[in-house]
């Protein structure tokens, strides 16, 4: 039987918030992300939590204790979030949040990370294809509300966690249980690795907002969404990271050859190679084949931004050529997909 690493179904929100992005909403949907990152934050990512407690878990009634005291510890979070979080903005800019901003920003951080636990619910009781079904409507919901403003957004994101709850209730299994403490040990390490890049990368977006804004969200959006289509709770092996140094690597490598074209072209490639960095300094499992490949992205994006008249041919020569180490890994993956096409069908 085969073991499904990745998530297509992670690539539903950020992929369809790009229109909304392309198309001049730059500053709802940069609102929306970064209310999600910090909204994980302060919940430290319940559901990444429950996920890495599942992942060593035999027991059904286990595994449904961990989720109810991942989502009795979110509440609580949520709860501290929303007390505390106004005294800070306050502390921090010396004035007191807008009363609407404010509300909606905290509706949409405190609902999303709850919908996020609850599809986490629906995987863990083999339900992969309903869990994909909740992030698909979330991620129309909150795509056809950024074009009407941060109250539609709001609304969007409480409505989708409705729904992913109610589908986990209506899957059947004795979903709440007596809690336990197994996903609560292990949020403050998912919540590390899960979101060294959404926190760190909306740093880089804000670095690139004057410069290429629309660039550079579209880079932080494909950057997430790759990452999280490929997040795992541990490390791969070597057989397992194949797959991911292709499927980080790539699309960072096409971005890098394009940046000489302009300033959103820049952008995106710089959020986009962070995000490789990133995912494969955490997912992947360490080679030193991954060095040139980093090095060689990194002076493509350099010369982008620095020596734009060198960048023109030089940029893309080192996007081709941080793809040749990984010339194995591609060899890799043919060869089991050829075996796979000769696999006789039982």
């Amino acid at each position: 039987m085969r073991i499904r690493l990745a998530r297509r179904s992670e690539l539903f929100v950020p992929l369809l918030l790009l229109l909304p992005a392309l198309l001049g909403r730059t500053r709802e949907v940069a609102a929306l992300a970064a209310a999600c990152a910090l909204g994980r934050l302060c919940t430290l990512c319940g559901a990444e939590g429950f996920r890495r407690a599942a992942a060593g878990e035999v027991s059904l009634r286990r595994t449904s204790g961990a989720w109810t005291g991942a989502l009795l510890a979110t509440f609580l979070l949520i709860a501290v979030f929303g007390l505390a979080a106004p005294s800070v903005w306050a502390w921090l800019l010396a004035a007191p949040p807008p009363r609407d901003v404010w509300r909606s920003l905290w509706v949409i951080g405190a609902t999303l990370p709850l919908a996020r636990l609850a599809d986490e619910d629906l995987r863990a009781a083999g339900q992969g294809e309903t869990a994909a079904l909740s992030a698909f409507l979330r991620a129309l919901l909150l795509t056809g509300a950024a074009f009407c403003g941060l109250d539609w957004m709001a609304g969007a994101a409480a409505l989708s966690a409705l729904v992913a709850m109610g589908m986990t209730v209506a899957v059947g299994r004795a979903t709440f249980s007596v809690p336990n403490a197994a996903a609560i040990v292990r949020m403050p390490a998912a919540t590390l690795r899960a979101l060294l890049y959404p926190l760190s990368g909306l740093l880089l977006l804000a670095g690139f907002w004057r410069r290429g804004a629309q660039g550079a969200l579209a880079g932080y959006l494909l950057g997430l969404g790759l990452l999280q289509c490929a997040a795992t709770p541990f490390r791969r092996d070597r057989a397992e990271s194949a797959p991911l140094r292709l499927l980080l690597a790539v699309p960072a490598a096409a971005l890098s050859a394009l940046s000489p074209l302009g300033a959103q072209w820049m952008a995106a490639a710089a959020l986009a190679v962070f995000a490789a960095l990133i995912g494969l300094a955490v997912y992947a499992a360490p080679t030193p084949r991954l060095l040139p490949t980093a090095l060689l992205l990194i002076a493509a994006c350099l010369l982008a931004l620095f020596r734009p008249a060198l960048a023109a041919w030089a940029a893309p020569l080192c996007a081709l050529l941080s793809l040749l180490p990984l010339l194995p890994d591609a060899r890799e993956m043919l060869l089991r997909l050829r075996a796979r096409r000769r696999r006789p069908k039982r």
